[in-house]
């Protein structure tokens, strides 16, 4: 019973800090949670060195990226790193006007954000119409046919556009021919991509009252085409991110897990070359002071996480929980020590007879002692495996070591106490308890050490508490140390004081 509660109790109190800390994740959109990064400049177009899963097309412009992204995550430390998915990258944007030729000057108006998605084919399906076809050329030159993009079903209703439609996006630098080619829906909706873009599934919604109302939504490019799209991209935000996976998080990990996002928070990353890419403009007028135009690429970037907050409140939540519980248990604790002290001198006493008759009869202190060794164990050890089996199967899932060293002790525990006593055994005469001289030194010897290992436990405990290092989950030490105060019963097993 000692050791099937000894391991069944901190791994139930483990599973509980854990679905806790669940429903504390679960209160927070993934964007906060993610291992995320957001940044000013595009993506440094060129293809991976080892290959990715991407079309060739788009891994001939976003490969690199989503190897940089890749390597970025191999290089995070466990458990943080097993508890991440696959990275993701996406540039969107800044809304430009997208307006209806027929549209009177009182009529709603309609926004886009050209949005870049290398993995576009994977995150949505389409309903209506056809994906995008790549742009035929640099946006700077002229081409014909319109540009064409995807819009989410709910956006393009809430924009009024329907498949096959062209409008006309309205840039500083002159107006570009949209067209919508179809609608896309969300291949899993629950999926804490879409918390990164608000906008992507349904449109932004501005309505004073006084105004015509503003509706925006991202609309989705061909991702091949971001070099030839990239000089039109005003007010652009390209967030990348390595999505936390929340069901690999538990209450056992969150203090290191912790420790590891700050880490991460603190160093930088290579995410690209950080360059300026020159763009030709061959339709400059003659004397132009500005010829070109140059493109920015990422470069070194770092990545922050609000989950740390959220593992730290778990933690410290946890840490006042366990507090009280060690408390409670060591009672328990104390009562299960005693039982264990006394069953192993009963025994004793009840074996002593046919023990001394050996030792009469030639037996050797190696071989008595090896019975007493074989029967401690026969006992010991059957009877934990058995509790720490069946406190194994009545909570299935759940983690916690701290129970089985204490249960590995009650194991050998009997053995231990049996052949400590081996020594009493005398095949000429025993020695009366009441008489024994020596049974009030080794009293105060094992007071001694009673007073010395609880004042190691105490200080121990709070050396823990000043360093914050304290393990979620029941800790033995906790739960321990009231057992090991100086009171002159615990010695009781030591034998009775000598009377006058």
């Amino acid at each position: 019973m000692a050791a099937l509660l000894a391991v069944a109790a901190p791994r139930a109190v483990a599973a509980v800090h854990t679905q806790a800390l669940a429903e504390r994740l679960a209160e927070h959109p993934a964007s906060e949670l993610d291992l995320t990064t957001t940044t000013r400049f595009g993506p440094d177009p060129g293809p991976s060195t080892r290959g990715t899963t991407l079309p060739d097309d788009v891994e001939a412009v976003w490969g690199g990226q989503e190897e940089r992204m890749a390597d970025i995550r191999a290089l995070l430390p466990e458990p943080l790193r097993g508890a991440t998915g696959d990275p993701i990258s996406v540039a969107v944007a800044g809304p430009v006007k997208a307006s209806i030729p027929s549209a009177g000057p009182g009529s709603p108006v309609y926004r886009i954000q050209p949005g870049f998605d290398p993995r576009m084919r994977d995150h949505l399906e389409l309903v209506e119409g056809a994906w995008p076809a790549p742009l035929p050329g640099p946006v700077q030159q002229s081409f014909d046919g319109p540009i064409e993009i995807v819009l989410a079903e709910s956006a393009a209703g809430s924009l009024d556009w329907r498949p096959g439609e062209v409008r006309v996006a309205e840039y500083p630098n002159g107006a570009l021919d949209v067209r919508l080619s179809g609608t896309v829906r969300a291949a899993d909706a629950d999926d804490g991509f879409w918390t990164h873009l608000p906008t992507a599934l349904r449109a932004s919604v501005v309505d004073n009252g006084i105004s015509p109302p503003e509706y925006t939504a991202v609309a989705w490019f061909d991702p091949a085409s971001w070099p030839a799209f990239a000089p039109q991209a005003l007010a652009l935000e390209m967030s990348a991110w390595i999505p936390i996976d929340t069901r690999a998080v538990t209450a056992e990990d969150a203090p290191e897990l912790a420790t590891q996002l700050g880490e991460v928070a603190s160093a930088s990353f290579a995410l690209g070359r950080g360059q300026w890419i020159e763009v030709e403009l061959p339709d400059a007028p003659p004397g132009s002071f500005q010829p070109y135009a140059a493109i920015a690429t990422v470069g070194q970037v770092a990545f922050s996480s609000g989950m740390r907050d959220t593992l730290d409140a778990a933690v410290a939540s946890a840490a006042a929980v366990d507090a009280v519980l060690a408390m409670i248990a060591s009672g328990p604790i104390g009562v299960a020590i005693a039982v264990v002290v006394l069953g192993a001198r009963v025994v004793f006493e009840r074996r002593r007879g046919g023990l001394e008759l050996a030792a009469a009869r030639g037996a050797s202190p190696a071989r008595l002692r090896g019975g007493l060794l074989a029967e401690g164990l026969a006992v010991g050890i059957p009877a934990s495996g058995i509790g720490a089996l069946l406190a194994v199967s009545a909570t299935p899932g759940a983690s916690g070591e701290h129970g089985w060293w204490i249960a590995v002790l009650f194991a050998l525990a009997p053995a231990a106490l049996l052949v400590a006593r081996a020594s009493e055994l005398s095949p000429l005469r025993r020695a009366r308890a009441d008489l024994d001289a020596s049974g009030g030194r080794i009293r105060v010897v094992v007071e001694a050490i009673v007073i010395l290992v609880a004042a190691a436990s105490c200080a121990l405990l709070l050396q823990r508490a000043a360093s914050g290092a304290a393990p979620t989950g029941i800790d033995p030490l906790t739960a321990a140390a009231p057992c090991c105060s100086p009171s002159r019963h615990a010695c009781s097993c030591c034998g009775p004081t000598r009377s006058r």
